[in-house]
């Protein structure tokens, strides 16, 4: 009679006790980078997609410019460009998941600035060329919206908030008014 009072408070104490030695959660997931925090992987990330972008949209522009611009050369300059950016979200899909303490690498805001450097330029391009057609098949144009927005979605898994600066940088209207609906959505910029 005295064991059936006993034992439930002995399962009681040993409950406790079970509590007071488990690891937080917190200090079990998170996981250093040899390589480096976050941010200065997606700086990095970023800066080879400007590379890439810097070298593909002067030769759209050139070539729009010059009068010369038809599907069959202008389109696998923007099939490199979709690429560019398919790339860069796979290399931030491998970054995803692998936390970080934050050390020295770039601001939110200096990301974002970055970001909408890239944004920005393309879009002005996209502002010259003649779709339709002519020049760019609209299908085209939603693969290049859908890979910028998966690119944006992977910044933000990685690095939350610079969606919310990266609207605040880019001109309201300036992406709707070239096609690129899915990403001015994503910003709420629609």
């Amino acid at each position: 009679m005295i064991f059936s009072r006993v034992l439930p408070l002995f399962f009681l104490g040993l409950s406790f006790s079970f509590v007071s030695v488990a690891k937080p959660i917190a200090q079990s997931v998170a996981v250093k980078r040899a390589g480096g925090d976050a941010g200065t992987d997606v700086a990095a990330v970023l800066t080879t997609l400007k590379a890439a972008s810097d070298s593909i949209l002067p030769k759209i522009d050139d070539l729009i410019d010059s009068g010369n611009a038809n599907v069959d050369n202008v389109e696998p300059l923007f099939s490199q460009l979709i690429d560019a950016f398919e790339t860069a979200t796979a290399s931030l899909t491998e970054l995803k998941g692998k936390l970080s303490t934050p050390q020295s690498g770039p601001t939110k805001a200096e990301l974002a600035a970055s970001i909408a450097s890239i944004i920005t330029d393309t879009a002005m391009t996209l502002k010259k060329t003649p779709i339709e057609g002519r020049v760019l098949r609209p299908t085209l144009l939603r693969v290049l919206d859908l890979a910028m927005k998966n690119f944006l979605l992977g910044v933000e898994g990685i690095v939350g908030g610079t969606l919310v600066l990266l609207a605040s940088l880019l001109t309201p209207g300036l992406l709707t008014s070239v096609g690129l609906i899915r990403v001015a959505s994503l910003l709420g910029l629609s």
